[in-house]
């Protein structure tokens, strides 16, 4: 989003800086959130994956029923891509705003 700050009002401007943070924030949180999710589904699949390359007899069907379905791990990559250009979008804005010196130097 290309903010035109020339032409807004001091206030305009600030209440912008405030909503540009506010976004980040929320944005950060959710990317870290939907990134955990996506690694938790990866860690069940590598769990079950050495269980059977150990060829081991031990793999009980509870521990089949917590690999996430082909549907639930798809969501959870939609979802985190979804979430991973929402942060960019808004540390973008949040850097043409004026937050560049308060943002972290990291990607989601």
């Amino acid at each position: 989003m290309c903010y035109r700050t020339a032409v807004m009002s001091d206030e305009e401007r600030d209440l912008a800086r405030i909503r540009a943070w506010d976004r980040y924030l929320k944005a950060k949180t959710t990317c870290g959130a939907q990134k955990q999710r996506l690694s938790d589904c990866i860690e069940k699949f590598l769990a079950v994956a050495q269980s059977l390359s150990a060829q081991t007899s031990d793999l009980t069907g509870d521990e089949l029923a917590t690999m996430p379905t082909p549907i639930e791990y798809k969501k959870a990559v939609i979802d985190y891509k979804a979430a991973a250009a929402d942060f960019n979008t808004a540390k973008a804005t949040a850097k043409e705003l004026g937050w560049s010196s308060q943002i972290e130097q990291i990607d989601c």
